[in-house]
């Protein structure tokens, strides 16, 4: 897992260094592996805007650019496939620096000078692995206005510190951006500020553009879903792609990326459908049937089996439920309204349809260690919520909700003394109630014993040594003098 030290920072208010929050996530037990900067060596590269291109005089494949970078204008002799007029573009200038310890000198190109060069996202140090399609073969284009002459370092976010967390199985809460942030809070004693989640428009029925869903296997626990109409497929603004290509995935555009956003900040997998191609205009969450097929947005044709679990249309699976979307229901330039899925699944299944097509996806190394059902509506909701902020839909009235055994909270008890004794320590029942509250376990004393409630997103936490753990954790076990038998 991938925590974007700014990302976080959004949910926890401290000015604590990436390496700080590091070491003290290490010693109350997240598994720390490395933290790293993005930026890989980028120094003195700006927003400039291409104002005249002309056909270079002595090369077919080379153009000559007269760039606007604030002060000045400077000529860029390139090769690039997508350079226009009138577009926002990465500058490295003459004593600029790139990764490789590569510093930019003026250059001729065949007899033209060039006082430096456009950069793509590959240049600028981006693996290639979250370089959005359109712009892996050419140069970064700003999609919307920013200052000329202005860092890119400071645009992009380049200045932002990732720390590198393996996850246990028994944490899947932690596979997001706020379940971590709940962890920095309880170790540094911060307050933890999470999103308020509201709608503010709402327009039709969603009768209007769904018939309705069927869930008709027991392997799914839960379908929330809610529709956008008037969406407007594009680019996603610059800080949301900013922030998904820090977390390590690529951009695709606004509406995939609101899904995948939503999934590293809360954790659940969601998934968009183009309502134009659900047949019959309904939902079935079922079992595929012997020989059945799916072409998966990978392109790839599917042969599935019974045990697999679908989601379908009256007629033809859409989805490999948990896993991958399907192509012919995926969002594209044409679409104009969108379901957004919500789902919980059975663990078990969703882990062995993975590994039998060799399928491991975001969603299901998520969905196969098991979420909270609790969070599809808040997810689904958070994404109706980005698409009013960004402007890419109107978010439709009501929603659907199949949810027949909700989970509820647990309560389990613990003795303060029985804590004391098995850690070897002495501290306060005020203090243990602090740690645990810190966690988000609402907790109090009552007959001499700590009443926990434990929030659905903990399934680790059932018995009186798991809250134990909890407080030994947050005390911090290095902080535990050893002690004679």
């Amino acid at each position: 897992m991938l925590l974007p030290v700014k990302w976080l920072k959004d949910y926890i208010k401290t000015d604590k260094t990436g390496r700080e929050l590091a070491n003290g996530l290490t010693l109350s037990g997240s598994h720390v592996e490395s933290i790293y900067s993005l930026n890989k060596g980028v120094e003195n590269v700006v927003v400039g805007r291409i104002l005249e291109i002309e056909k270079h005089p002595n090369a077919e494949k080379l153009v000559v650019c007269k760039v606007d970078v604030g002060e000045r204008v400077v000529n860029i002799v390139t090769g690039a496939p997508n350079v226009s007029e009138d577009i926002l573009v990465p500058i490295a200038l003459v004593g600029s620096k790139l990764p490789g310890d590569v510093i930019i000198d003026k250059t001729e190109f065949r007899g033209v000078e060039s006082d430096g060069m456009l950069c793509s996202l590959k240049e600028l140090g981006y693996p290639d692995n979250v370089i959005s399609k359109e712009t892996r073969d050419g140069i970064f284009i700003f999609n919307e206005e920013v200052e000329l002459g202005a860092d890119v370092v400071d645009i992009l976010g380049l200045n932002n510190e990732v720390i590198e967390l393996e996850i246990t199985p028994n944490r899947p809460d932690c596979l997001s951006i706020i379940g971590l942030a709940r962890e920095t809070s309880a170790t540094f004693d911060i307050p933890l500020e999470e999103p308020e989640v509201s709608i503010e428009n709402e327009e039709d029925h969603i009768s209007d553009y769904l018939k309705g869903i069927d869930v008709e296997s027991e392997n799914c626990v839960r379908y929330y879903a809610k529709v956008i109409k008037d969406v407007k497929i594009q680019k996603s603004p610059l800080w949301l792609q900013a922030k998904l290509m820090e977390a390590g995935m690529r951009p695709i555009n606004n509406i995939v990326d609101i899904t995948n956003y939503v999934m590293l900040e809360y954790g659940e997998p969601l998934h968009a459908f183009d309502v134009s191609t659900l047949e019959g205009n309904r939902i079935i969450v079922r079992q595929a049937k012997e020989g059945e097929t799916l072409i998966t947005l990978d392109n790839v044709e599917r042969k599935l089996v019974e045990s697999d679990l679908l989601i379908a249309d009256e007629n033809n699976p859409v989805g490999l439920a948990g896993v991958m979307g399907g192509l012919d229901s995926e969002i594209t330039e044409k679409t104009t309204a969108v379901l957004f899925e919500g789902a919980n699944f059975n663990p078990k299944n969703i882990r062995l349809t993975a590994k039998r097509y060799g399928l491991r996806s975001e969603a299901s190394n998520r969905f196969e260690k098991g979420i909270d059902p609790n969070l599809g509506s808040l997810a689904v909701d958070r994404c109706c919520q980005l698409v009013e902020l960004i402007g890419a839909g109107t978010v439709v009235g009501s929603s659907i909700d199949i949810y027949n055994d909700v989970k509820e909270e647990n309560t389990v008890t613990m003795r303060p003394e029985r804590a004391n004794k098995l850690l070897g320590i002495n501290i306060s029942v005020d203090t243990m109630l602090g740690y645990l509250n810190s966690l988000g376990i609402k907790s109090d004393l009552r007959d001499g014993l700590i009443h926990a409630s434990i929030p659905t997103y903990r399934m680790d936490l059932a018995i009186e040594a798991d809250l134990i753990e909890e407080i030994g954790r947050l005390y911090g076990f290095h902080n535990i003098e050893s002690q004679p038998l």
